[in-house]
């Protein structure tokens, strides 16, 4: 839709923060250094990390794990469709919402238990714990895992039924709060998002189900998802936990609609189209992209009891379909109207309303007085498709993950998304990840080759429509996977590197030979560390004749290099030293100095 009739008096695109994003500054600019690939068909659904490992789950039915150098295991973490067999179904490769649609290794695995949870779709059985509509062709499956076994066992936690003629908008990702540890009131806790149940081409929810709380669509609902058949409702509640109807799970008692007649007591947060993909911000919350449906795609910081707004908002934009002046009927392609953001002392803003099927005008007086207060959560940060579309007219939003890791320190404080419809990478900034009400300022992420120079998404992926996902280690660096090319990608950029200088009395002679220790990420083939010296700053390399150079990998897929003088440094009042690290690009400089007597270097 173009917007451009629908914004107040004198306001542009570009006011709002909306239409094509300019490139944020040069020194934002990373490459995407290919990590890892998979085998053909193999589309990527989610990402996860665990330890020292990064998991993928691939809608066919496995979860494959690798090493953080990209070094993948000979056979799957977990294959659901083997294990499930007839019952599992994926229909085709291409064919929307079928498969294995998340997954969520449990925060006490390896330690407390050995479990894991997918959401994936299964044969109709006619006994789902939660139907949509009477009409559904198949049904979608919270299964946990126990893989402390020789053969892994799956338990039903849930299944819900989605309507027939759906092929899109359903179950999404999974996943615990990563930053809830034991004894935390959050920890153990999954999220799950589920999407309105709407057709991907179809006008509206024509289920009316994003406002309707009785039903866990177009929501992300929160669960305890362990077996509760050992305890009794009274251990439950000492845990601030109820059983759910069908005994299977618990419901956290501080979800916000438990007790309240007429609601799904499993919601955390409503009134959200098609959230396709979800991660987490830093305090742990989660963070959802939820596809637009004329204009705008939103991500969505999710807290306990929001309501964002699906269909009554897309973005900071309202479905009215109504014009706001005649009051005549707009059609679907038409019937946006932009919210202002609200300023001290605004007086009231009235927006004129129909309902979806063009009948019952009505209207809703928004109060002006500082920040939107008319009930609903607003995104976090939002482009429109103005600008963001593909040749054939689509855009889509995926989630996208907050960096603080050592691979790219061009990323530091910036939270990573994109538009996977038209390979397009965005980012806001970290501090801006906060429900206010007023989306973050959006700027698209400059890319390089390896030889400095621009270059687009596009070219790297070899297609408009990369459809990606976003993933970061437990160190916090970045990956994106296409499910295009089958290819995952690291963020590489300046390299963070510590050196320092000690030294090492040999028994032999009782001389003090300068020890150096360096680490740095890696491993990556790409890049070249080496030691420069200089008694007067003018450097020059070290030969290899000098010295003993020892490098360990260690488990966070860092590099610890050691140099050691062969001979030791009796002559010189004092030494200079710097590491250099040399590769398609001059990355980065680390200086230090040894002096005798040792011990006095820096």
């Amino acid at each position: 839709e173009d917007l451009s009739d629908q914004l107040p008096p004198g306001k542009t695109l570009a006011d709002l923060g909306l239409g094509e994003r300019p490139f944020g500054p040069a020194d934002r600019a990373v490459r995407l250094v290919e990590w890892a690939s998979f085998p053909a068909d193999y589309f990527c659904q989610q990402m996860g990390a665990h330890g020292d490992k990064l998991y993928f789950g691939i809608k066919r039915g496995e979860i494959l794990e690798y090493a953080l150098d990209g070094t993948p295991s000979i056979l799957p973490f977990l294959d659901v469709a083997t294990l499930r067999g007839a019952a599992f179904r994926d229909i085709t490769s291409n064919s929307f919402s079928y498969g294995l649609r998340g997954f969520a290794i449990h925060p006490g695995y390896g330690t407390d238990n050995q479990l894991v949870y997918t959401l994936h779709t299964e044969t109709n059985t006619g006994s789902a714990d939660h139907y949509i509509t009477a009409n559904a062709d198949f049904e979608y499956v919270l299964g946990e895992w126990d893989l402390s076994g020789g053969t892994p066992s799956m338990r039903e936690v849930f299944r819900i039924g989605y309507p027939a003629p759906s092929i899109a908008h359903r179950a999404q990702n999974i996943g615990f709060n990563p930053q809830a540890s034991p004894g935390d009131a959050d920890y153990g806790n999954l999220y799950a998002c589920f999407g309105d149940g709407t057709s991907g081409n179809a006008i509206i929810d024509f289920y009316g189900n994003s406002q309707d709380f009785s039903n866990i669509t177009a929501a992300v609902i929160r669960i305890f998802p362990n077996d509760p058949s050992a305890q009794t409702d009274g251990e439950l509640a000492g845990l601030g936990l109820k059983r759910s109807d069908n005994g299977k799970y618990s419901i956290p008692l501080d979800n916000p609609w438990v007790g309240t007649s007429g609601y799904a007591e499993e919601l955390y947060a409503k009134g959200l189209r098609n959230p396709v993909s979800m991660n987490f911000a830093p305090d742990g919350s989660p963070m959802v992209g939820d596809v637009g449906e004329q204009a705008m795609e939103e991500i969505n910081l999710i807290e306990n009891g929001g309501n964002y707004g699906w269909c009554l908002r897309e973005g900071t934009f309202a479905f009215t379909r109504s014009d706001q002046t005649t009051h005549d009927v707009l059609e679907a392609s038409a019937s946006l109207t932009w919210v202002p953001y609200g300023a001290a002392n605004d007086p009231a803003y009235t927006i004129l309303f129909r309902d979806k099927d063009g009948l019952n005008s009505s209207s809703d007086t928004v109060t002006r007085s500082g920040a939107d207060d008319d009930g609903l959560v607003y995104p976090v940060a939002q482009f429109t498709h103005e600008g963001n579309r593909t040749s054939d007219g689509r855009s889509a939003v995926a989630a996208g993950q907050y960096y603080n890791g050592s691979w790219a320190e061009e990323l530091e404080g910036l939270y990573v998304f994109g538009n996977f419809t038209k390979d397009t990478l965005f980012y806001i900034e970290t501090k801006d990840i906060v429900n206010d009400d007023r989306p973050a300022d959006v700027m698209r992420l400059p890319l390089i080759d390896e030889n400095g120079d621009s270059i687009s998404l596009q070219t790297i992926i070899g297609a408009e429509r990369s459809n990606m996902r976003f993933g970061r280690d437990r160190y916090g660096n970045l990956y994106l996977v296409s499910k295009t090319n089958y290819k995952v990608y690291r963020f590489q950029g300046t390299p963070e590197i510590a050196l320092s200088i000690s030294s090492m009395e040999l028994p032999a002679d009782g001389k003090d030979y300068p020890l150096l220790s360096m680490t740095h990420p890696g491993p990556d083939s790409t890049l070249v560390y080496g030691l420069e010296s200089s008694s007067d700053l003018s450097f020059t390399n070290v030969g290899t004749g000098f010295l003993e150079i020892n490098a360990v990998i260690n488990a966070d897929a860092t590099v610890e290099r050691s140099y050691r003088y062969l001979t030791p440094f009796e002559d010189e009042a004092q030494q200079f030293f710097r590491s250099t690290v040399t590769g398609p690009l001059m990355l980065s400089v680390v200086d230090g100095s040894f002096e005798n007597p040792p011990g006095t270097g820096n």
